[in-house]
């Protein structure tokens, strides 16, 4: 697009200047007259925030656009597009620190727009914005580090990474096909610095696998083997096994003869036998107890015998004393009658007058007396023999019950001796039998003893081989553990150093990207020669390492930031970018001073370079002839700019 008006409304120090827009535009005044605050209009309009501005106008605070005393600051620029349409675009800034508004209006449609929206306009987007920046300013480019040049330099050489381009890289340097698809992936998707993020990260993890790794070499140590000494490393895991394997076959018979004995043992029945033997004896003991008393039975009988005579006896005496009580009880019954007749004869003689006397009464009394001294003998008779006969039965009772044990003992008695004798027997036979089942008996309980011998012994055999099998089988791992380990540590070793080689190569300051940026740097070096042919100023190189300009034989570092050779650096910068940026619009800032500095005449330079643009800006302090520099007026309009004025001439 081509600037044809430019107005700035209380912009700085101008408080409304009106400026029509030619292909080539000279400002020339004092200092502090205006003329920077025209530039940085054009370069906040177009550009954006103040950073993109020079200090003269506080690029730091946007704010300090508006003129002192006023409330807000306007630009307006009327462009002609490609297409013959009208453009204009209004951006208008607040001393509130505000966001400033941006109005767009083509032909009759006018609305708001964003800042990316400007970029459009000018075929450029927010990805630009450094472009952009440095384009509008010098500065800004030589400001830029030397990876951030690079890059710069890629970017606006339009050098497009393709996968043809990138795989000659690879194989140029030798780069194994396996990583050419991640490497293509991530430059063209993340650019180089994600591929060497990729490189150095993949080189760090396989260092940090290699010191994972354990290169320890098992030390070799001897035990006893085949009762013989041996070096672990000697044994073989299968001799070793086949030895497990033979003992445990061997512990496996054994238990089967174990198993065999066992059952022999057990259905024998020596066990029973002793065990029934030695019941048969406790009951025959026990049996036993009963002859405690009485050696045979013979005695017992004899015993029993006794007691009944006895028991005879005194039946016989107990039944002639019942005789003599019957006979003391009629004596005794009689002497009663005796004494009732003596007692009526005394009654009588008492009341006979001639027969009662004192000498009968007392041969009565006397007879009476008599008679009651028997009776009282004849009842002690009666009694003792009473007592005789109680005591005798209660005897006889008891000795009727001492018979009837004595009886049923007898009866106990026969019993015993028939279960003795018949116990005596089994107790016998059981012992016969056991005699003959005893050596089988024995020979299997030897046959266990023996086995529980055996087993326990080849268990231990196999427990010792078993821990020497885990012994010389860690060996044997950690051996091949620690050999496969070195191989994976030489691979890894190579493999870190392939990484290291590929990070480097892809490093800001590698050989792939500088052979891509070659590419960028050879065209815009023809167009730096091309300048130089002008005479603007010494030869300008743009050295490929640093990306760092040299005039003459200096650096741009050796440069006074405020002398003539910086200056034409910075035009030969600004115009550099904006022609391979194909931007329209192309500023010089303080242009006399180059003028009188070099002997040449500016209108070369600027008939060269003029086709590229739509419209040049100039801006120059008066000349010492306090002339205007010698151009085409028919293609230059000139101003004069004081006090935030603009003239044309």
């Amino acid at each position: 697009m081509r600037l044809t008006e430019l107005t700035l409304m209380n912009f700085i120090n101008h408080k409304k200047s009106i400026i029509p827009i030619n292909h080539l535009n000279v400002f020339q005044g004092q200092n502090t007259s205006g003329k920077t605050a025209i530039a940085d209009s054009l370069r906040w309009l177009i550009a954006g925030p103040g950073r993109n501005m020079t200090k003269a106008a506080d690029r730091q605070n946007e704010r300090n656009l508006v003129s002192l005393g006023e409330n807000s600051a306007t630009v307006l620029g009327v462009f002609n597009s490609s297409n013959n349409e009208t453009v204009k675009i209004m951006k208008t800034v607040k001393n509130d620190a505000s966001i400033p508004k941006i109005r767009l209006k083509i032909d009759d449609k006018e609305r708001s727009i964003l800042q990316s929206e400007i970029y459009q306009l000018f075929n450029m987007s927010d990805k630009d914005e450094r472009k952009i920046t440095a384009l509008m300013n010098a500065d800004r480019f030589i400001e830029l580090n030397s990876s951030d040049r690079k890059q710069f330099l890629f970017d606006l050489m339009g050098i497009t990474l393709t996968e043809e381009l990138l795989l000659k890289e690879f194989q140029k340097f030798e780069i194994p096909e396996d990583l050419h698809k991640v490497l293509l992936n991530t430059i063209l998707t993340s650019k180089f610095e994600k591929a060497e993020e990729w490189a150095v990260s993949k080189r760090i993890t396989k260092k940090r696998d290699k010191g994972n790794l354990d290169l320890t070499v098992p030390a070799d140590f001897a035990v006893n083997y085949k009762a013989m000494k041996m070096s672990v490393s000697q044994i073989s895991l299968k001799s070793l096994q086949e030895d497990i394997a033979s003992l445990q076959q061997s512990v496996n018979e054994l238990r089967v003869v174990f198993g065999k004995s066992t059952q022999i043992v057990e259905q024998n029945g020596v066990t029973e036998m002793l065990k029934k033997i030695n019941d048969l004896g406790i009951k025959i003991i026990a049996e036993g107890q009963i002859f405690e008393k009485y050696q045979s039975s013979d005695e017992l009988k004899k015993k029993i015998d006794e007691l009944k005579d006895k028991y005879t006896k005194a039946d016989v005496f107990i039944s002639e004393n019942n005789g003599k009580i019957q006979m003391f009880k009629k004596e005794i019954k009689d002497l009663n009658d005796r004494k009732i007749a003596l007692e009526k004869i005394g009654d009588a003689a008492a009341a006979c007058p001639v027969c009662g006397n004192e000498m009968t009464e007392k041969v009565i009394e006397k007879l009476k007396a008599d008679t009651e001294n028997d009776i009282k003998q004849l009842s002690d008779k009666v009694a003792k023999t009473n007592k005789e006969v109680e005591d005798l039965s209660a005897q006889q009772t008891k000795d009727s019950e001492t018979l009837r044990q004595l009886e049923s003992v007898l009866e106990q008695f026969k019993t015993a001796q028939t279960n003795i004798e018949n116990w005596s027997a089994q107790k016998k036979q059981l012992e016969d039998e056991r005699v003959g089942k005893k050596q089988e008996y024995d020979e299997a309980k030897r046959k266990i003893d023996q086995a529980k011998i055996d087993i326990d012994k080849n268990e231990k055999a196999i427990a010792v081989l078993t821990d020497l099998k885990l012994k010389v089988n860690t060996y044997q791992q950690q051996s091949a553990t620690a050999q496969k380990n070195t191989e994976l540590a030489k691979k890894l070793t190579a493999e870190i150093e392939l990484y290291d080689r590929i990070a480097k190569l892809l490093s800001p300051k590698g050989e792939i990207i500088n052979d891509i940026l070659l590419m960028a740097i050879h065209p815009m070096q023809q167009h730096l020669d091309e300048l130089n042919n002008l005479g603007l100023c010494d030869t300008i190189v743009l050295d490929k390492d640093s990306f760092l300009f040299t005039v003459g034989d200096r650096t741009e570092a050796m440069l006074d930031r405020h002398g003539s050779e910086y200056l034409r650096l910075s035009y030969i910068i600004t115009e550099t970018i904006c022609f391979f940026s194909k931007f329209p619009i192309l500023i010089f800032d303080r242009i006399d001073t180059l003028i009188e500095d070099v002997k040449l005449k500016f209108q070369d330079f600027l008939e060269y370079i003029q086709d590229q643009y739509e419209n040049i800006f100039v801006f120059a302090s008066k000349n010492k002839s306090g002339k205007p520099p010698d151009l085409d007026e028919t293609q230059a309009s000139f101003f004069w700019v004081k006090s935030g004025t603009v003239k044309k001439v």
